[in-house]
């Protein structure tokens, strides 16, 4: 297994390599940091200081030598950033260093294809360069069909997580589940499925979510929790955010792999940005 950060080196958020460091130590994962820089973004700009001999300061770049420029100046930036982790935390697996000239939507398929049980990070503050808002991070995510986390700006790793899924009861084969057992194996959660119902429908909603523990149960491993609450509510993203923060929850789940189930792109972009922790996002392909 892999764990792939999307460099965040030209965000003006704080980074989220180290919490994805930490998180990858503790999963005992190799690490790629990927910087993607698309040559349609560069035009040919006005150099006040030179970066090579052959480009004198108060020349215009050319369109090949401002990726040129790019593509030095973001390995550099890597390095002293991936040094500085390095060494702090003594890594004791690889880290690769991986700046690539693509677009980012290209050199992700390219990636996943290639690390197909890979975990997926990305900054939850988008930085306007290789991409512009949530809605494009969990559109990505979608076609990538890789668990994905969106994790918030300078966010502190922690090891004994409480999370909130919300229940999915059409779930009926667990595959989802079964293909995040590095997170529950790595990591100590505690999972609280919420579900959200009309007042009519309590008891019944009540009634399969204890058939669904039980059917579910199987597929975590013996350090992970699991519990159910059945909420009433008329506004599902509203009422699991507003329970998700009332609680200071540390994760949320959001697994989307049914396709009746209730959280769409729009719906996981709302609850990412109603709150202020990592969000585990993840559309299973379907077989």
């Amino acid at each position: 297994m892999k764990t792939i950060i999307l460099s965040d080196i030209n965000n003006l958020a704080k980074s989220i390599i180290p919490y994805g460091l930490r998180l990858a130590r503790e999963l005992e994962s190799e690490v790629d940091i990927l910087h993607v820089i698309d040559p349609r973004s560069h035009q040919g700009t006005y150099s006040s200081v030179s970066d090579s001999q052959s480009i004198s300061p108060g020349d215009t770049l050319s369109h090949e030598e401002t990726i040129l420029q790019e593509l030095t100046r973001a390995k550099r930036n890597l390095d002293k950033v991936l040094s500085a982790e390095g060494s702090r935390l003594n890594y004791p697996l690889k880290i690769n260093r991986i700046v690539v000239k693509n677009s980012l939507e290209d050199e992700l398929d390219k990636q996943f294809a290639k690390n197909p049980d890979c975990l997926f990070l990305v900054n939850a503050e988008v930085d306007q360069n290789m991409l512009d808002t949530t809605d494009e991070v969990v559109r990505l995510i979608k076609k990538a069909g890789v668990p994905s986390l969106v994790v918030p700006p300078g966010e502190k790793f922690k090891a004994d997580i409480n999370a909130l899924m919300p229940l999915n009861l059409d779930q009926n084969n667990f595959s989802s589940l079964t293909n995040l057992k590095f997170l529950f194996h790595g990591l100590k959660i505690t999972i609280d499925a919420v579900g959200v119902v009309g007042n009519q429908n309590y008891a019944t909603m009540e009634l399969k979510s204890i058939a669904w523990k039980d059917a579910v149960s199987g597929f975590y491993l013996p350090n992970t929790t699991l519990d159910i609450n059945i909420l009433e509510g008329k506004d599902i993203n509203h009422t699991i955010s507003n329970y998700f923060n009332r609680n200071h929850q540390d994760m949320l789940l959001a697994i989307n792999d049914s396709p009746n189930n209730q959280l769409s792109v729009s719906d996981t972009v709302e609850l990412i940005n109603s709150i202020e922790s990592p969000a585990l996002v993840y559309f299973p392909k379907s077989k």
